[in-house]
């Protein structure tokens, strides 16, 4: 990272405290955010809170700690809250999000965050930031940012200079993954829209050029029996006018070209999930 705003933090800042801090800061219910989220039970010695991006200790199985920067690519998920399935836990063990939708605590530090953004995590202990150049990512924004209701934060950086942050919670649809900067130059193009509709599909986050295959797929497919159907119907028309006798073997013939544009339309069906989910 080494663009102005990829700060690097002299020290972690008192992180136990940034992320108490950020507990009144919650924009959403986090309970019904996390009703299908996936996670698993880590043992950890800092303090957490929910949204905390969380990365697997190094040398260890089962010890997570505060996610930075530095250690990306170890990336685990975020702390969650009542998920919907809860693997293994106790009484000092924190719930890590793994899969699914949650809520996940982010900042502006790398700019300002948007819905389709991919998310790592930042220089911030524990707080994650829009991922710009490629690198290990916990997930995939689903909403922007909102600076009027975020907290706001003065961080230093190595050269000296202070800089203003932004920290707030967002859905996030979470799938640690490597995200290349070069394969997803079309994401500005991708209707966020679109794109959450993709990832809820797939389970995950689903790459730009992916999402315009699956739409023009499914695009060709209702063209496809559009067209079959109209064929069908007004030649039936003309052919009933013609010889009203013929009705019957019109119908059995009608009934054959509507299985036919079901099956067409099973098949794309397919074909798009398989190009989304792949």
């Amino acid at each position: 990272m080494s663009t102005p705003l990829h700060l690097r933090i002299r020290q972690r800042i008192g992180s136990a405290l940034l992320l108490a801090a950020l507990g009144a800061v919650w924009i959403m219910p986090t309970s019904a955010v996390a009703a299908g989220a996936i996670a698993q039970g880590f043992t950890t010695s800092d303090n957490t809170v929910t949204g905390s991006v969380i990365d697997l200790k190094s040398d260890s199985e089962n010890v997570a700690e505060l996610a930075t920067s530095a250690r990306a690519d170890q990336l685990l998920g975020v702390v969650g809250n009542k998920s919907l399935i809860e693997l293994g836990g106790g009484s000092k063990q924190i719930q890590v999000v793994t899969s699914g939708l949650t809520t996940v605590l982010v900042s502006d530090i790398n700019g300002s965050v948007k819905t389709g953004d991919k998310i790592t995590a930042s220089p911030l202990a524990g707080i994650g930031m829009k991922a710009t150049q490629s690198t290990t990512v916990v997930g995939i924004a689903q909403a922007n940012l909102d600076a009027s209701t975020a907290t706001n934060r003065t961080v230093t950086a190595l050269d000296g200079k202070s800089t203003d942050v932004h920290i707030g919670s967002i859905p996030l649809q979470v799938n640690v993954t490597f995200y290349s900067a070069k394969e997803d130059k079309l994401s500005p193009l991708v209707p966020s829209f679109l794109q959450t509709l993709s990832n809820s599909i797939a389970g995950h986050n689903v790459a730009a050029l992916r999402v315009f295959i699956g739409f023009f797929a499914l695009l060709a497919g209702f063209l496809t029996i559009s067209v079959i159907l109209y064929a069908a119907i007004h030649s039936d028309i003309i052919s009933i006018g013609r010889n009203p006798l013929a009705q019957g073997a019109l119908r059995r013939g009608l009934f054959q070209v509507v299985l036919t544009a079901l099956g067409i339309l099973l098949l794309t069906v397919m074909v798009t999930y398989i190009v989304l989910s792949a």
